[in-house]
């Protein structure tokens, strides 16, 4: 009886998974010549440094833009949103530039 079982829920055969049929657990190929094959990538990126330089400094930029953008985004519109609270209760808050200049 237990043998009947055990054919009704055999596992299908495994096949590789993911491109080339490489999957988990699956070993790589490891480089033959590893000091070698450095020397060569950091030959060929020797002429690109300029690139690889600017794209870095990019990268930075961007962080501290994306970091600094929505603190000033939140000062800008705490201004507008009292001077224009200011103006519909008659009190003459100011809308625009100036408000800005002196919230930040």
């Amino acid at each position: 009886m237990s043998e009947n079982n055990n054919e009704q829920f055999k596992m299908p055969p495994k096949r590789p998974r993911g491109p080339m049929g490489r999957g988990p657990g699956m070993v790589t190929e490891k480089a033959r010549d590893f000091k070698g094959s450095t020397k060569k990538l950091i030959k060929y990126l020797g002429r690109y440094w300029a690139a690889i330089i600017a794209v870095m400094i990019f990268a930075a930029v961007s962080t501290v833009f994306s970091v600094a953008g929505p603190k000033v985004m939140g000062k800008a519109t705490t201004a507008l949103a009292e001077g224009l609270m200011n103006k519909i209760a008659g009190t003459g808050g100011k809308i625009g530039r100036a408000s800005c200049r002196e919230r930040v």
